[in-house]
């Protein structure tokens, strides 16, 4: 196939040939059997399907469209066809949309990244008509989506919980089975978006599927150490996981960052270019020669001795593929290469050949390799052999469309510029006003025409052209006459105009506060430095250094949700301890202890809910606040204490664990254990901590105290220094 770089009938032809299922009337496969499927590829690939079968006049407006699949591919694909005009029925046999990627914290979603080094591979958002994303963990980057999922599913008809057993034509039209609940559609074109498919395991290895959360980058806890791991598979699934059990600490995120800022390897970009565009397509070929090139490159001893420095101790990690190396045309030239610079500092196990068996045998795993007499023992296997597509399922395999090439066309923009509207055709609500809208959530368009967003706690940009969770910010009563605005629990900064403008801070302090000044064309918005916020016209980062209110310091407000039970207050307690629930403890109920004995002042505050953070800020006199943490509930019945273990005077341990800092100064942190039925200390059962540092400080520590004893536990904090300084708490735990 030969696609141009322009959008034209050419091109649009070439796509509904690649996508056509044989032998069926009008129906068509996105991506299911393309070597690169990403979440941005599959967006790109639904809008391109869409224009193509529109501009080959296979489908027109009003057409009744059935598309099998709730992921993000089948979502774009109906969010596509409805913006022009079809009447869309989305089918996925789960109860919720985008389900497999749901829950998963441990996986790094990033548009771009497996373009390395292409142009543009380190852009972290998508730029297409709709349902956009910046680079996030997969439970965060599917937030962003539905967020603007809302906003223009209206009309498509989503039917959950549908099994759709297979797609078949009947008088010249594709018709759709469902068999639970049982049903038979008819349309007048149907795409088929079965997405990742399904993946399998091998011999007796329990099924671990690639978006299920696991702790594959966390030190392990295992007898002897360390310990011995297989990883079977050589897709970008399987490199991901090895380079994850071999780097200390390994986050995506940082990993990506680091290789794309990395000056050596900047200067290799062009040769690992060549070297790909001149790769054999031959499967058993492609392995010798990327090994055969890489060793041409000239690699920097500091970038060898950076991943010397962050090997782990705790692991032993065995590579295995079909083939002679790990290195095959597959997989993007970033893994790729990373597991190349293992390989180049002699710190990569590998075994090639196909896996004949697997046997659990005790606390691990027997495994006989193809060539190998004898078998191979490893106390864990991770299988990542890739998914199987489900569209074979509906539809015979003999009329399945065949695998693209590695570079697919159809993985970039096609479409032709103004082929879907520039803003979907959902509409929000300008607000012109006189003062701020507390309680409100508002998205803020600059003079530009695009909309202000967080970028995820980076430097503010005015770059978008949809409201998805990063546009939208929470207006906050500051009091004096001021505002705040607030997004996922962070308020926006103006950093006094010394740095860009921020969203990334977690204390409303007075850098956070803003005047709302009212203007005939819209709004200003002033920080405390008498200075206004602009927009820069989207060309570059948000600053809060503009004396004067001129074009690109005036912005439009729109509304999107009424949350007036939302309004936070400046003098307000945070208090949410994420993940506290341990072993069966749960928090029942949560009080501030308003008696402050020593003074005899009031404790100020109100208790919500901040994603995970406690933030006690300062607000009586004397910084004193006394905080009660009672009635734990076990197993669903309610009760005072902690399971009972034994009748014996024995002591029992309670490890507390947490994460802790100070905007300024210091604070006395502590933790105390009391009986249930007086005020009074359990004898040594408590903790003292100093807490100075301004930066996330992790903290451990033992609380002892008799093992058949009920307690319920009590926070105090107290100011070291008068400086009324804010103590802030994350990832509360305790285990018993």
């Amino acid at each position: 196939m030969t696609f141009t770089s322009m959008a034209d009938s050419n091109n649009s032809s070439l796509i509904v040939k690649q996508a056509t299922v044989n032998d069926l009337p009008a129906t068509y496969v996105l991506g299911s059997y393309s070597v690169r499927v990403t979440f941005h590829s599959q967006q790109t690939r639904a809008f391109n399907l869409i224009w193509a079968l529109f501009d080959q006049k296979l489908i027109v407006k009003g057409s009744r469209i059935g598309i099998v699949g709730g992921g993000l591919a089948g979502m774009t694909a109906a969010a596509a066809a409805k913006l022009k005009g079809c009447d869309v029925f989305l089918y996925e046999s789960e109860a919720q949309l985008m389900s497999l990627q749901r829950g998963n914290s441990t996986r790094y979603i990033h548009p771009n990244i497996y373009d390395w080094p292409l142009k543009d591979s380190e852009v972290d958002k998508t730029d297409l008509p709709c349902l956009n994303w910046s680079a996030a963990k997969a439970d965060e980057v599917i937030e962003q989506i539905e967020q603007e999922w809302e906003l223009l599913k209206e009309g498509i008809k989503v039917k959950t919980n549908r099994k759709v057993s297979k797609v078949f034509g009947y008088e010249g039209q594709p018709r759709i089975d469902i068999n639970d609940p049982f049903d038979i559609e008819k349309f007048d074109c149907v795409i088929l978006a079965a997405g990742f498919g399904v993946e399998k395991s091998l011999g007796d290895v329990p099924l671990r599927t690639y978006w299920e959360n696991d702790n594959l980058h966390q030190k392990m806890k295992w007898a002897f150490l360390p310990k011995k791991i297989l990883v079977t598979g050589c897709g970008d699934g399987g490199l991901v996981d090895y380079l994850r059990l071999r780097f200390t600490d390994f986050k995506h995120a940082k990993f990506t960052a680091e290789f794309l800022e990395n000056e050596s390897l900047k200067e290799l970009r062009d040769k690992l270019l060549e070297i790909e565009a001149n790769a054999p397509n031959d499967a058993e070929k492609a392995p010798v020669y990327f090994i055969d090139q890489y060793k041409g490159l000239t690699i920097d001893d500091a970038l060898k001795d950076n991943i010397r420095s962050k090997l782990r101790s705790d692991t032993k990690v065995t590579l295995n593929s079909g083939s002679l190396t790990p290195l095959n045309g597959v997989s993007s030239i970033l893994n790729r290469f990373a597991i190349y610079l293992l390989i180049a500092i002699e710190e990569l196990t590998y075994i090639g050949g196909k896996i004949e068996a697997i046997t659990k045998t005790g606390t691990g795993f027997s495994v006989v390799f193809d060539g190998h007499p004898q078998p191979e023992f490893f106390d864990d296997v991770i299988v990542r052999h890739g998914p199987v597509p489900l569209v074979q399922d509906l539809v015979p395999l003999s009329h399945v469309p065949v695998a693209t090439e590695k570079d697919d066309p159809t993985a970039r923009q096609l479409w032709p510029a103004g082929f879907y509207p520039k803003k979907a055709d959902y509409e929000l609500q300008e607000l012109v006003l006189a003062t701020p809208p507390y309680g409100k959530v508002i998205s803020i368009i600059g003079s530009n025409g695009l909309f202000v967003s967080t970028n995820g706690e980076q430097d503010m940009t005015c770059d978008r052209q949809y409201s998805g969770s990063y546009e939208r910010f929470l207006v906050v009563d500051a009091g004096e006459g001021k505002f705040a605005l607030q997004n996922n629990g962070k308020y926006v900064t103006s950093q006094n105009g010394s740095l860009p403008v921020r969203c990334d801070r977690s204390v409303l302090n007075a850098w956070e506060k803003f005047e709302w000044i009212a203007g005939p064309e819209g709004i200003g918005i002033k920080g405390n430095n008498s200075r206004f916020v602009s927009s820069q016209y989207g060309s570059r980062a948000m600053t809060c250094n503009t004396p004067e209110m001129k074009s690109w310091e005036i912005f439009k407000i729109f509304a999107v949700h009424d949350v007036s039970n939302a309004v936070a207050k400046a003098e307000m307690v945070l208090l949410s301890f994420k993940d506290f629930a341990y072993r069966d403890f749960h928090i029942h109920e949560l009080k501030i202890f308003e008696d402050n004995r020593e003074t005899g002042e009031t404790g100020r505050g109100d208790l919500t809910v901040n994603d995970g953070l406690l933030t006690i800020s300062r607000s009586n006199k004397d910084g004193r606040l006394l905080m009660k943490i009672i009635n734990y509930h076990i197993g669903g019945k309610e009760l005072p204490c902690v399971p009972k273990t034994s009748d014996s005077p024995v002591l029992r341990r309670l490890n507390v664990r947490f994460e802790a800092k100070v905007t300024n100064g210091a604070q006395t942190l502590f933790i105390i254990c009391k009986y249930t039925d007086k005020d009074q200390w359990i004898h040594n059962a408590f903790l003292k901590m100093i807490i100075s540092d301004p930066d996330w400080e992790k903290y451990d520590r033992i609380i002892r105290l008799p093992a058949n004893l009920d307690f319920v536990i009590d926070l105090v904090v107290r100011d070291v220094e008068n400086d009324h300084s804010d103590l802030i708490i994350k990832d509360f735990t305790i285990a018993g």
